[in-house]
């Protein structure tokens, strides 16, 4: 039975007065919200293990994008459909954004107890079995790493959620961004302590391509304004001379021969 308090979301004062008495009777506490908006304050302001929500809120189809929202805010929570015209469609939808079952109106009692008891949330280890394949997957294919190094980076990623998982909104996507961050220092670390030649084909790849952008970055950076404006423009924004005159207010008869100069400087940089 859940230790904090259930919440229910319905627009239907009647409805949801009921089931929050018919909980209280059964010693399981529950908190009301009548629209998606309030909702997703109250989940965001403290953690509900369990939500139960209609799908046909103010908006038609709020239950269904308070579901999304309250998955991505509150991954833990536990989140049941109420509804009176379930569809194949629907279901399937429930399914694809994390709903845990689905309560077809009207419903028993002793069926909507059941369910409220039956809910649990998902626990750090759930979380852990769920995402952990993925991103397995993800660093292998995309940045060649092998089985000990993905166990690494994914340790490495999971301790980090641990200590900030109180500030995380939506922890797939977090634990997606800092794996690929980790892999990237993974590989330019590798590309520090092993010559190019013995790089995989693609830690060669992704490294040469990191110090060519690196390079071109601090070549420009040691360039006059214009000339690294000019580079910029034309050379990475692709700007037509035209366009470039009128942005650097330089005579457009004059922006060719300045470019080119530029390119020259550019390279001189480089090749130094």
């Amino acid at each position: 039975m859940p230790m904090h308090p259930v919440l229910l979301v319905d627009d239907e004062l009647t409805i949801v007065s009921g089931l929050q008495q018919l909980l209280s009777l059964e010693n399981i506490p529950a908190t009301i919200a009548r629209d998606a908006v309030s909702a997703e304050k109250m989940a965001s302001d403290r953690f509900y293990p369990v939500v139960l929500t209609d799908l046909r809120l103010q908006c038609g189809d709020d239950g269904l994008r308070l579901i999304e929202t309250i998955r991505r805010i509150s991954p833990g929570t536990a989140v049941a459909a109420m509804t009176s015209y379930a569809t194949p469609a629907i279901e399937k939808r429930l399914l694809e954004i994390g709903a845990s079952t689905l309560l077809r109106k009207p419903f028993e009692t002793d069926d909507f107890l059941s369910t409220v008891r039956t809910l649990r949330p998902k626990n750090l280890e759930t979380l852990y079995r769920e995402t952990a394949p993925r991103l397995r997957a993800m660093m292998a294919r995309r940045f060649g790493l092998g089985p000990d190094e993905t166990q690494d980076v994914l340790h490495q990623a999971w301790y980090a959620f641990l200590e900030n998982r109180r500030f995380v909104l939506d922890a797939g996507a977090w634990l997606t961004g800092t794996v690929i961050n980790l892999c990237k220092r993974t590989l330019e670390r590798a590309a520090r302590e092993r010559p190019f030649e013995a790089l995989p084909a693609a830690e060669r790849s992704y490294t040469a391509a990191t110090v060519a952008v690196t390079a071109v970055r601090q070549a420009l950076q040691r360039l006059d304004d214009k000339s690294r404006a000019l580079c910029e423009l034309i050379g990475l924004e692709q700007l037509s001379y035209a366009e470039a005159s009128d942005r650097l207010g330089i005579p457009l008869g004059s922006v060719g021969p300045l470019y080119i100069r530029a390119k020259q400087k550019l390279r001189h940089e480089l090749e130094n």
